[in-house]
């Protein structure tokens, strides 16, 4: 259902990552994050810590996240998105009374989005892979990602050993001008 599925809560720092799912179902999403364990006799909650930092979270369909918090404010419930883009093309108005999701602004106690780009159609803030389909995705020199991350909390240098530029790019990889369709 997910490219990376953080189950059950736990503690988790992402930074510098590209998350995409290209399956071509609508229902598979790059990221899915809860805090339950739901057997037959028994819901098992636990803590969710999720840190995301620098990071591209994209894909196929429209909402690129499935976020879910069982538990309330039974337990500890935290979602911190800084300087990212995501992608939530929200037609029929589901995530815009949801705290969890970005369309409703920050609540610190569940998920808190700072300095992020939402893609909120099919047309705007896109990555500008060079090409999904293949996994290639390293962005182009348009994307609405280069040059957004925080100096801060950047890693380095990219997933390939190319150095990151003094105005970072958001993601795995730097910008390149001529990578490989």
């Amino acid at each position: 259902q997910a490219s990376v599925a953080l189950w059950q809560g736990g503690i988790y720092n992402f930074n510098n990552c590209t998350i995409a799912n290209y399956t071509g179902s609508f229902n598979q999403v790059p990221l899915a994050m809860n805090d339950y364990l739901e057997t037959e006799d028994a819901l098992i909650v636990s803590d969710l810590t999720a840190t995301f930092d620098n990071c591209i979270i994209y894909g196929f369909g429209n909402v690129s996240m499935a976020l879910e918090n069982r538990a309330g404010t039974e337990i500890e419930y935290r979602a911190k998105f800084n300087n990212c883009l995501l992608k939530l093309v929200d037609f029929s108005n589901q995530f815009r009374n949801n705290p969890l999701y970005p369309s409703t602004g920050n609540n610190p106690l569940l998920a808190a989005y700072t300095d992020c780009i939402t893609a909120t159609s099919s047309t705007t803030n896109k990555p500008e892979f060079f090409n999904p389909q293949k996994n290639n995705l390293i962005i182009k020199p348009e994307s609405v990602a280069v040059g957004k991350a925080n100096t801060a909390t950047m890693v380095a240098t990219d997933i390939l050993g190319f150095p990151r530029a003094a105005k970072p790019d958001l993601g795995a990889y730097v910008n390149q001008e001529f990578a490989e369709e």
